[in-house]
């Protein structure tokens, strides 16, 4: 269950301060140990660290590319059908899901509704491959140095069908695209310690009949190395760096975002403490600026 603060945040004039969500509740039918069929609420078959949980990332918040994708998928936990499976013993995963996405509100300052749109089940599809040799398999996706070496390169695809955008007056029907590709691996025993390194591309595009064609497409390249020499009582510590290169279409409006962090983790991994230094800089054609964000984060799982 998730409280849902987002509207109150953005300063909307819908505010649903108090209301709970059920982010994931879903029946699974495993046919045979290669193909399975799922039927409820979970996350999109879209993007590597999309379907990452908070507990396995190496930094505390997912690439802000990523987020932007989520204005074309709309809820990334959304009602769905979905089949999937695995051939050659696991080297190779593929997902295939429909999805119920959402409505979509969008204000401007004025507290203006901008935009809204209906994306329904079966007129959008997403589609994810991923594969990995078989003695570098990975389990579960995880991005922090903990776990046996593991290589993974995906692929995704998102088709979002008919829908209509209120823009300015204007209304225009349209289509979304998603895509996608990543890769990860994992090394311990790597110069004395443990090493991860991913990359992730991403790209989404509206293509409308009655408006100018948007999209926002990027990558990010993210690193952690956890020495073995620095375990101090038993803590070990984990080095983390991500940058990103987004890009916004149209306009001259780009973003570059460095991300430095330290985890420590105590208890058997159970507790994490966090601390992440993020820095935007924000590149328009008249007007840069730089941000800075420090971010603490302590986490405890059971």
């Amino acid at each position: 269950l998730d409280r849902w603060f987002q509207n109150y945040l953005n300063g909307k004039s819908i505010n649903y301060p108090n209301k709970l969500i059920v982010k994931i509740a879903l029946l699974r039918w495993n046919f045979s140990k290669n193909f399975y069929f799922s039927i409820g609420k979970a996350k999109k078959p879209f993007s590597r660290v999309g379907l990452v949980s908070s507990k396995n990332l190496l930094l505390i918040d997912k690439p802000e590319l990523f987020f932007k994708l989520k204005h074309f998928l709309g809820n990334y936990y959304s009602a769905q059908f979905l089949v999937g499976g695995n051939f050659l013993q696991n080297s190779l995963k593929w997902q295939v899901a429909t999805a119920y996405s959402y409505e979509f509100h969008n204000y401007n300052k004025l507290k203006v509704k901008t935009i809204h749109m209906g994306r329904y089940l079966f007129n959008n599809i997403f589609i994810r491959f991923t594969f990995s040799p078989q003695k570098w398999l990975e389990e579960k996706s995880n991005n922090t140095t903990f776990g046996k070496r593991a290589l993974s390169i995906g692929v995704s695809y998102g088709y979002l069908g008919d829908f209509y955008i209120y823009r300015n007056g204007i209304c225009s029907k349209g289509v979304g695209i998603l895509e996608d590709v990543d890769f990860f691996i994992r090394k311990p025993n790597f110069v004395k310690g443990s090493l991860v390194l991913s990359y992730e591309y991403q790209k989404g595009k509206y293509i409308l009949a009655k408006l100018a064609n948007r999209g926002v497409e990027g990558f990010y390249t993210e690193i952690g190395y956890r020495p073995y020499f620095l375990n101090f009582k038993g803590l070990p510590l984990e080095f983390a760096f991500r940058f990103e290169d987004i890009s916004f279409h149209p306009g001259r409006v780009r973003e570059y975002i460095y991300n430095e962090g330290l985890n420590i983790y105590s208890l058997n991994k159970k507790l994490k403490f966090t601390y992440n230094l993020q820095i935007i800089n924000h590149i328009r054609e008249y007007d840069n600026r730089v941000q800075k964000i420090n971010s603490f984060q302590l986490q405890y799982f059971f």
